[in-house]
């Protein structure tokens, strides 16, 4: 008489297990994938000019602590020169440039301002800095402004323009931006909070002594 199981052979249940274990593994496999090509897709870049990712040299950061005073009034005294922000657009590729704006700029009589003043005329493209109230010009390559004057940090004021050191960019500000380290006022701008945030990211600013 028959049993009611049927009793497998040794190579039959090695067998068995292997493939339970590789569908296992196949079905994680699959899961991983369904994963990674959701979270692609959550990405999103809001413009080609927040696209651009901001390198800030954190060493900087370190080397300048903040301190408990974010007013600065010593470094905003009124240095008497003046700067035009020349900022020119084009419509498309082909076009000539054209200059849409010109903006004025009291300079302080601080170590960063001088400097600026001193190395005129520059240009540099405009960008915009995504989540934040302010124009970026991005110096590159070129060297840093002078920071012999900088005191712990800064809280800008607005509108205001300022240098931000471990970025290494002129920043123009339209809101309010709070207190950081590693930063210095360089000029009261005469342009209102509207005029600098609709600035063209992509526009090119021309920076000058000026004449008045």
């Amino acid at each position: 008489m028959k049993g009611r199981y049927t009793v497998m052979q040794p190579q039959t249940v090695r067998a068995t297990l292997l493939d339970q274990v590789f569908l296992i593994l196949l079905i994680g496999g699959l899961c991983s994938l369904n994963a990674t090509n959701v979270a692609a897709s959550d990405i999103k870049v809001d413009s080609a000019s927040d696209a651009v990712p901001d390198v800030v040299n954190m060493s900087s950061i370190e080397k300048y602590p903040m301190k408990a005073s974010p007013s600065n009034p010593e470094l905003r005294n009124l240095s008497g020169a003046k700067i035009n922000l020349i900022i020119t657009t084009k419509a498309n590729q082909s076009a000539a440039p054209v200059v849409t704006k010109t903006m004025v700029v009291e300079l302080y009589d601080n170590s960063a301002a001088n400097d600026l003043l001193a190395r005129l005329p520059l240009s540099y493209t405009i960008s915009n800095y995504s989540g934040w109230d302010e124009k970026l010009l991005r110096m590159g390559r070129d060297k840093g402004l002078s920071m012999a004057d900088y005191t712990g940090g800064d809280e800008p004021g607005i509108p205001e323009v300022g240098y931000y050191e471990p970025g290494n960019w002129i920043a123009l500000y339209f809101g309010y931006i709070g207190y950081w380290s590693g930063k210095i006022p360089v000029g009261k701008i005469q342009a209102t909070c509207d005029e600098i945030k609709h600035i063209k990211a992509g526009s090119t600013v021309h920076l000058e002594v000026s004449s008045n």
